[in-house]
């Protein structure tokens, strides 16, 4: 039903306010016929493209861990990871 109704359909890629709008729009005035997945299109359309993040904890892994630690277990590497990507000082009292 989705692939019906977007029979046709096409936006301007030269700007990228105006192909969200038509995207958007789109949805928009055909909800009604394709129901659910209305929701579902805008749930993903919303995630960022982004791979900056995943790119930051590469290189927290790169600057924590040498090449000879590949195979170390999740748990060694998952404690460190996480004190330093939130920040945590390890010599701090509790």
């Amino acid at each position: 039903m989705l692939l019906t109704a977007a029979h046709g359909f096409t936006a301007d890629h030269g700007s990228v306010n105006d192909f969200t709008e038509s995207i958007l729009g789109w949805y928009k005035n055909h909800s009604g016929e394709i129901g659910a997945w209305t929701k579902a299109s805008l749930i993903v359309l919303s995630f960022t493209s982004s791979s900056a993040a995943a790119g930051r904890v590469f290189s927290l892994l790169k600057a924590l861990f040498g090449s000879n630690q590949d195979m170390a277990l999740a748990d060694y590497i998952l404690g460190p990871m996480m004190a330093r990507y939130n920040g945590i000082n390890r010599g701090a009292s509790f």
